[in-house]
């Protein structure tokens, strides 16, 4: 509907729908898509004219009054349905009924439907749910709900969250970036807010589509054509949990124009790695170096495999994707025990990695079953902590074993089974040698729905002494070369004590200084990566963002990977050698006490108590104060029997500073030594019972003034006149204030309206190229006001500066030999010589005697020569023309001349 003219152009739009033979055609050409799906028979989803009903929505809020060509254009099929935008609705439901019941519709809830853009509007005032009321009550009435007997209603409402990068509007706080602290508005809570309202009042399933592409992780993001930063792929694909709590099924990303990023190599560059970049909430953190060559640095490619990524030779994913061991837990805080615990762990000053190849015998061999028809439960040395599985254990004298068959009968021998057509992981310790028909021995045993977050009982064993399961918890080869590793790693420690979520049981007797079982480690962000290799690079930030779990009695700091011949490779050996230098002093334990969803689950989340509502937050008295000035804020919520307030503070251009920590105050005195200009006051509301950040907030935007700029001054060098194509730099100076901001304009020859050069800023110059500038005089203003000012300006000043364009005064031609015999071929060179210029351009003409039109032998260049061969020409005068101009000269020519050739 929207392809000509281009979306946007409601009113052209209007025309459309109810133009009589466009719709007729329209509707044609529908029924043939739904006939085309059903022929095709199977699940097919189609998204029916995104933007379209938020555009309509803005002409009215009721489809029934818009008018449009249904019935009357003629369609046996729409016959007796009105004539109006929902007479449309249902005509598009009632041909998916007839001709494609396979085929589920989807209608599309623009953010910006309602007449406010819940994705860029900045006012803190939005209600998220007012907004989704509005939009869903113009969709009910478009084929939700209230139908015509035999119309069934929409199966599903897309979203679209923007069409470019956010980095693609320029200015570094413009207002399509989210805030991925959920502070400042638009952010992504109250995006999520505006999203679950659609759910719940529609009860249908959401799609979010067109999620722009760009991150703010790798180098290659430099905020240039086709690599601009987003945020929203990252934010997304670290809170699944968020989406699908809101309803939303589905993401699709993709970019939406050209020029924004995408994750293939769009723009043919290659694989690029440029200096990071100052952005929106990221000061350079685009400092991770890219080894593919997609547009996005590989980021998208990466992180939804990591989301997706089954276990090879499966299709099982290792527990949900948020199970504890699959959380990103880059952000929690350190934990309080963590510099007594790793005084208490020094046996090995660097990591060790405890895994190598099917010759060496170092790692864990993974097993993937069938084969084995029927299972084999061993007798356990630990009988009563052991699973025993109706379907027996999947194995048999093939099955590999840590160290080998030929391992010590009384090392840890693990065994490590996944029933890809289960979905079940098995797992042994210490597996004896069996024959055939013999029942083997171990000492225990362990099985896990890898579907489920479920745990072992609480003081329960497993084939680990923690509890966990081992297999998604080791270094694996194929997840290091696809360049994610998004879960965390086990390792093990000389001594432990007692253990923690998520271990399950203890096998140690050190005293409360040594760390438990569970304990979750995490190298540190400051620890730079950037040295070492790329596939090694993959496991540190796995360290970084998954951390280690504590499973296991053992050496200090080894960490478990598995048996595979690729550690023996030129590039597994380089990661094994460099990893061995990673110090354990680079690490913290963290507290992950606040994310348990459940008792007796895997799930990362958290219990929810209850929650403080929408809050407010005001000051006394209100923006704007002069600096010096001692302001009140007051913050209020509901919903919550024991809020706690959280107070921040942020200049316009910097980052969040926590002023006062959670405490039962409402009210936070901001100090009357913070210097003049524009900032931000936050706050942050939980329950006193709640895990969460923060429950609520709220922000307002505060200006302190300071004294404004009293004059300013503008020179310009060098000096005017100057010659056209000059560089002229202009500087401006202010007086009387102390953090001057100067913007640059300019009122070119021939016009009277000024026009805005370079915004406002701390840099005083502007440099101005005069390159095509004709000869004549531009005038060249500054604005100036202090940072602190919220005034347009605080004072303003112009100079004229004189523009002269360089030009030939004059030409000379001659022509050597200038006499030549009829057929003798002799070349004649034809020279020009000009004065009055300094970059002096040629042009050739030539007239021959047997024409009276000139014609062009040679364009304008730097050569002054032109060399003419005279076979064939007719006998009698030949006449040439030069022309010429300086090279900065807007003239056809500055000056001419001619001379002549004879033929004789």
């Amino acid at each position: 509907m929207q392809s000509n003219p281009s979306a946007g152009d409601e009113s052209a739009e209007l025309t459309k729908i109810s133009t009589v033979c466009t719709m007729q055609r329209y509707w044609a050409d529908f029924t043939v898509l739904m006939q085309k799906v059903g022929a095709y028979g199977g699940l097919v989803v189609v998204h029916v004219e995104p933007d379209f009903w938020g555009f309509m929505e803005h002409q009215s809020a009721d489809p029934s009054t818009l008018v449009a060509a249904v019935a009357s254009s003629g369609n046996a099929d729409l016959a007796g349905l009105p004539n109006t935008v929902q007479g449309m609705g249902w005509a598009f439901l009632k041909l998916r009924d007839k001709y494609a019941p396979n085929a589920l519709l989807a209608i599309h809830a623009s953010s910006w439907a309602s007449g406010v853009d819940i994705a860029s509007d900045q006012r803190s005032t939005v209600n998220a749910a007012t907004e989704a009321d509005a939009v869903v009550a113009f969709m009910n009435k478009a084929g939700l709900v209230g139908n015509p007997t035999g119309i069934t209603p929409w199966d599903l409402i897309f979203n679209d969250v923007a069409d470019h990068d956010a980095a693609w509007y320029g200015a570094t706080s413009n207002p399509h970036w989210w805030d991925r602290n959920n502070v400042l508005f638009p952010n992504f809570s109250r995006w999520l807010a505006f999203m679950s309202r659609i759910h719940t009042d529609t009860g249908l399933p959401l799609v979010e589509w067109q999620v722009p592409v760009g991150n703010q992780y790798f180098d290659t993001m430099n905020n240039t054509d086709g690599h601009y930063q987003d945020n929203r792929a990252e934010y997304f694909l670290a809170h699944p949990d968020q989406l699908t709590a809101a309803g939303i099924v589905a993401v699709l990303f993709g970019s939406g124009n050209a020029g924004q990023t995408t994750y293939t190599d769009a723009k043919g560059d290659g694989v690029t790695n440029p200096a990071a970049v100052s952005s929106w909430q990221c000061n350079g953190c685009n400092n991770h170096t890219s080894t593919v060559a997609d547009d996005d640095g590989g980021f998208l490619r990466a992180a939804v495999g990591a989301y997706y990524r089954t276990f090879p030779g499966t299709t099982c994913t290792l527990f949900p994707f948020n199970s504890v061991f699959n959380t990103d837990i880059s952000a929690l805080p350190v934990n309080s025990s963590s510099q007594t615990w790793l005084g208490n762990m020094s046996q090995n000053a660097n990591l060790h990695p405890d895994l190598g190849t099917v010759a060496q015998q170092y790692g864990m061999p993974m097993n993937v079953a069938p084969p084995p028809s029927t299972g084999l439960t061993p007798t356990f040395t630990y009988n009563s902590d052991s699973d025993h599985p109706a379907e027996g254990y999947p194995i048999d004298q093939n099955t590999l074993i840590e160290g080998g068959p030929g391992a010590p009968s009384g090392s840890d021998r693990h065994a490590l089974i996944i029933n890809k057509n289960s979905c079940k992981l098995y797992e042994l310790f210490n597996l004896q040698n069996f024959t055939n028909g013999q029942q083997p021995a171990a000492g225990s045993g362990a099985v896990w729905d890898l579907t489920s977050n479920a745990m072992r009982p609480d003081g329960f064993t497993s084939a680990d002494a923690a509890g966990l399961p081992i297999t998604p918890l080791l270094v694996r080869p194929d997840e290091i070369l696809a360049g994610t590793i998004a879960h965390a790693i086990r390792f093990t420690a000389h001594c432990t004590s007692t253990y923690i979520w998520p271990a399950s049981h203890q096998a140690g007797s050190c005293t409360t200084g040594f760390p438990p079982m569970g304990a979750r480690f995490r190298l540190r962000s400051s620890y730079n990566i950037s040295s070492f290799s790329p596939d090694t690079q993959v496991v540190l930030r796995a360290f970084q963002h998954y951390g280690m779990i504590l499973a296991d009695n053992g050496a200090d700091w080894f960490f478990g990977g598995t048996t595979d011949d690729w550690w023996g490779t030129t590039a597994g050996s380089q990661v094994v050698s460099e990893l061995k230098t990673i110090p354990a002093a680079q690490f913290d334990a963290i507290d992950e006490s606040g994310i348990q969803a459940a008792a007796g689950s895997y799930q990362a989340g958290g219990t929810i108590a209850p929650a403080c509502a929408t809050s407010t937050l005001s000051a006394t008295p209100s923006s704007q104060q002069a600096a010096g000035s001692p302001v009140a804020l007051t913050a209020s919520t509901s919903g919550c029997p024991n809020p706690q307030f959280r107070f921040w503070t942020r200049p316009a251009s910097g980052s969040w500073t926590m002023a006062q920590d959670y405490s039962a105050s409402n009210t936070f005195n901001w100090t009357s030594t913070t210097p003049a200009g524009a900032y931000y006051i936050g706050v942050h509301v939980r329950d006193a019972a709640s895990t969460a950040a923060y429950d609520s907030l709220a922000s307002i935007p505060y200006t302190l003034t300071g004294t404004g700029c009293g004059s300013v001054t503008e020179s310009a060098a060098p000096a005017s006149p100057q010659a056209s194509g000059t560089q002229v730099t202009f500087t401006a100076t202010a007086s009387g204030c102390t953090n001057p901001r100067y913007e640059f304009w300019a009122r070119w020859q021939g016009s009277s309206t000024w026009q805005l050069l370079q915004g406002y800023s701390a840099g005083n110059v502007y440099h101005w190229n005069s390159s095509g500038a004709a000869a004549g005089t531009e005038y060249f203003g500054v604005w100036v006001k202090d940072a602190s000012s919220a005034a347009i300006l605080d004072a303003n000043t112009s100079i004229p500066y004189s523009v002269t364009t360089a030009s030939c005064t004059s030409v000379t031609a001659s022509a050597v030999p200038s006499s030549v015999a009829h057929g003798s071929g002799t070349h004649v060179t034809i020279t020009g010589s000009g004065s009055g210029c300094t970059n002096p351009l040629y042009e050739f003409w030539m007239r021959p005697a047997s024409s009276a039109t000139w014609q062009l032998v040679r364009g304008y260049s730097s050569g002054a020569t032109y060399d003419w061969n005279s076979t064939g020409a007719a006998t009698g005068t030949v006449y040439f023309g030069v022309w010429i101009k300086d090279a900065a000269s807007p003239n056809t020519y500055d000056a001419v001349t001619n001379t002549i050739v004879t033929v004789t």
